[in-house]
């Protein structure tokens, strides 16, 4: 709802001006995302995720040799703050956790990890203990998921961070081989030599899961 109050120089209106703070900020007994004024607010999605659009115009930024490094922002409640570097190959070893797996993914599929030594991942305040991953570059936490067509509506279905959400396909050429790794106080998902189906450049990204609710994704190339 709105308040309009007359200050003397005329009506002034204002609704549920924070979707965060926990106060009923225009007295209309709903507060936050209870607020319909809230609906659009990305504090109030169902479900959150981290992802790049991946878009054909120049103008865009290109992340290969980049990392995104996004932490939990322990002021306000469900959101992160990001820091990016630059990086010539993977922050972190494929094949050098102290527990590591190599998964058999073909084209179109998804597998579930249960995690072993890391005790749990935390994201956006919920806390898991196994995830999926998919072949066409994204990591999923309630189910298994093989789409490769992207909208926004998909996207916001369940809890999901993508590097690349795209028809990719492991390949014996390369060849493809995707790697998670574990320690005490992280996991990390690689993909090492992915290319897109029907192409011949792969693609190297890693995403690394920390027990501390940080998410590190990186594009090598």
């Amino acid at each position: 709802s709105m308040i309009c109050e007359d200050r003397g120089d005329g009506p002034e209106c204002y609704g549920e001006t924070d979707c965060t703070d926990g106060i009923d900020n225009d007295s209309d007994g709903a507060i936050d995302c209870a607020d319909s004024e809230c609906t659009d607010s990305v504090h109030c999605s169902t479900y959150f995720g981290i992802y790049e659009i991946f878009v054909f115009d120049p103008g865009y930024h290109d992340l290969a040799g980049r990392s995104l490094t996004f932490t939990p922002d322990a002021t306000v409640r469900d959101q992160y703050t990001y820091a990016t570097a630059p990086i010539t190959d993977f922050p972190f070893a494929p094949g050098t956790g102290t527990t590591t797996t190599t998964l058999s993914l073909t084209d179109d599929s998804s597998l579930v990890y249960n995690l072993t030594t890391m005790t749990g991942f935390t994201f956006y305040g919920v806390t898991y203990t196994s995830f999926y991953v998919g072949s066409n570059g994204y990591l999923t936490f309630d189910r298994s998921e093989t789409d490769y067509t992207p909208t926004d509506a998909e996207f916001f279905e369940q809890p999901m961070i993508a590097a690349l959400y795209d028809d990719l396909s492991p390949n014996t050429t390369f060849p493809t081989t995707v790697h998670v790794d574990e320690t005490a106080t992280s996991v990390v998902v690689t993909y090492d030599n992915m290319p897109f189906i029907g192409e011949t450049v792969a693609n190297d990204f890693q995403f690394i899961l920390h027990s501390d609710g940080r998410v590190e994704i990186a594009f090598v190339d």
